[in-house]
């Protein structure tokens, strides 16, 4: 979990960014996903049924990319949602970022955990940039601006590691650099801004 600034200024940035990869055939695999969110659901009852003394909020139920819909066989517990710009094909304006955000939530974000959800940080984008152009920038806005606005916990995906994807020795939605070798460690952060809209999301900024 990132829980606040690095005392070390941000890593110059390579080069312009660049254009937003190319989205996966997501009609494809849509049968598969929900496939795979029955069987996460599905998972959750049994857990929760065999664990009947366990207090229901350690058992947070994953909830990928579909609202919860299962009555009060799940009241009282936490519920956990990844959502990524990457999920879909196309590019959403601020406001249908923050309405594809709500039809998630439903009316469960009072107990919901934005626990996955980044973007590219080594490439100088601007996650504070107000009327931005970058789908990018609109969907942290949107995320962070939700998670305040309900009183959401949120996680930023990575902090470091991750996976090497775009480029070849990190994940370039790793929020710090590591750097030095052996013992003689220290973190560098990559994206000034990207802290600025976890602070407003842990309501600790304006």
């Amino acid at each position: 979990m990132v829980v606040g600034r690095a005392d070390r200024p941000v890593v110059p940035a390579p080069a312009p960014h660049a254009a937003r990869p190319p989205p996966p055939d997501h009609g494809r695999h849509r049968a598969g996903r929900r496939r795979l969110q029955g069987r996460e659901l599905g998972h959750a009852r049994r857990q929760l049924h065999r664990r009947p003394r366990r207090p229901r909020r350690a058992e947070p139920v994953r909830r990928l990319r579909h609202r919860l819909r299962e009555g009060d066989r799940f009241d009282g517990t936490y519920l956990s949602l990844h959502l990524y710009a990457f999920f879909y094909p196309g590019e959403k304006s601020n406001e249908e970022w923050k309405a594809e955000f709500a039809s998630k939530i439903g009316d469960c974000g009072a107990r919901t955990v934005l626990d996955e959800f980044g973007a590219p940080m080594d490439d100088g984008r601007d996650y504070n940039e107000a009327d931005s152009d970058d789908d990018f920038v609109r969907h942290i806005q949107a995320g962070t601006d939700t998670a305040r606005e309900h009183g959401m916990g949120s996680v930023y995906w990575p902090a470091l590691g991750g996976k090497h994807t775009q480029r070849p020795d990190y994940d370039w939605y790793s929020l710090f650099a590591l750097e030095g070798s052996g013992t003689d460690l220290s973190l560098t952060l990559r994206n000034e801004s990207m802290v600025d809209r976890l602070h407003h999301a842990w309501g600790l900024g304006g």
